[in-house]
């Protein structure tokens, strides 16, 4: 899939109506993240190769989280959150760290070392912060998505409503009163300037998809003000679907899914939105299939853990022009290596137990021998 999505997209860039710099930049940041996807695929197999993974791209990540957070808390909230330029503005680096955080609470979960582990947590709190810093409406919007997720997938609701009373307390704490104003304009969206001007773009790269159905416009054709003219003219004959004022520069899409409609059309929109349920697909496969296995419930733990950094990307996205963006690519490849690990692991204790003349047992209640000694088969292993 991820393949088929890369090579419609370089289809989309050969016939793309515009050769600005831009367009060579996104079809290069693309080909790049396809090799090295396919380089995780070919050479990352066993657990330790998956947690170093995770712990060079967290980390990677995670750094400039901390540093801006450790800037914004020292400045008493007057610092202006600024990530590195390949992140884009603070938005996009907002759900950036807000994807990074699961992993590194999931790093400290399973880090042995206490020193160690005092570094992951920190790391976590500190990128929780330099959400709050990024001042990010989507961001926002992106860490209830994710708490709501959290409270509905725990067994132990109570916890976690504590847990969530004390991130909010952290939000409390640390955001100063510009950043409420901002974020109280979310009830008042249809008179955000903001939020008009994503509607007025998702509305150009509907346009370039409705007349280019099969490959879009290629990479930021609507940011071309050539492109951008031709289409404007048309702007009024989707007044229907929402009204809005006509725009008159052109705009960044703020969307992941009208950012891939016009560049790519909608065989393209349609191969990301499978990408991503795909990616959502193996994490609930892992959950499953490791429900009963102590020796494997890191990888149950770690699912939920990726699940999370996808529905931040998911929710947020919809207001982020984040289509290409690496560390999304990553993870969905981790899901994927992640479910062929269970799986062969499954495999190989099936094989076992039949060798020893015992019935087959499906995989999801396969438990390991250590497990069935204490006495606990039927317990869920998750820590």
């Amino acid at each position: 899939m991820p393949l088929a999505f890369f090579v419609l997209a370089m289809i989309s860039y050969m016939f793309a109506l515009t050769q600005t710099s831009r367009v060579d930049d996104l079809a290069d940041r693309l080909f790049k993240i396809v090799l090295l996807c396919l380089f995780m695929v070919a050479t990352v197999r066993t657990r330790l190769q998956i947690h170093s993974v995770l712990i060079a791209a967290s980390m990677g990540m995670g750094i400039h989280g901390a540093i801006e957070a450790a800037k914004y808390v020292v400045s008493g909230g007057g610092h202006v959150l600024q990530g590195p330029g390949t992140f884009g503005d603070n938005n996009h680096f907002g759900l950036a760290i807000l994807m990074t955080v699961p992993a590194l609470v999931y790093l400290y979960r399973f880090s042995q070392s206490r020193l160690v582990k005092v570094g992951f947590a920190l790391a976590a709190l500190a990128n929780l912060v330099g959400v709050i810093a990024s001042h990010s409406r989507g961001a926002l919007i992106g860490l209830v998505a994710v708490g709501a997720a959290a409270f509905f997938k725990s067994r132990n609701k109570m916890v976690t409503l504590l847990v969530l009373a004390m991130v909010a307390g952290v939000v409390a704490a640390v955001a100063p009163d510009r950043w409420y104003d901002r974020m109280g304009t979310i009830d008042d969206a249809k008179e955000d300037s903001s939020f008009m001007g994503r509607v007025m773009s998702w509305k150009m790269n509907l346009l370039v998809a409705l007349d280019r159905p099969l490959v879009g416009g290629g990479f930021s054709s609507m940011e071309d003000g050539s492109v951008w003219s031709k289409y404007v003219r048309n702007f009024s004959s989707l007044d229907g679907l929402i009204s809005s004022p006509t725009p008159v520069i052109p705009l960044a899409t703020h969307s992941i899914y009208l950012q891939v409609l016009g560049d790519t059309g909608f065989i393209g929109l349609l191969l990301f939105l499978a990408l991503l349920a795909i990616s959502f697909r193996n994490l609930y496969v892992i959950g499953k299939l490791t429900r009963y296995r102590e020796d494997l419930h890191w990888a149950r733990d770690l699912a939920l853990a990726l699940n999370f950094s996808l529905i931040a990307y998911a929710v947020s996205g919809g207001a982020l022009s984040m289509a290409y963006f690496e560390f999304y690519y990553v993870l969905i490849t981790m899901a994927a290596i992640t479910r062929f690990h269970v799986e062969t692991a499954l495999g190989v204790a099936g094989k076992v137990k039949a060798a020893s003349g015992l019935r087959p047992v499906h995989p999801a209640f396969q438990v390991g021998a250590a497990a069935v000694r204490s006495g606990v088969a039927n317990r869920r292993f998750v820590r």
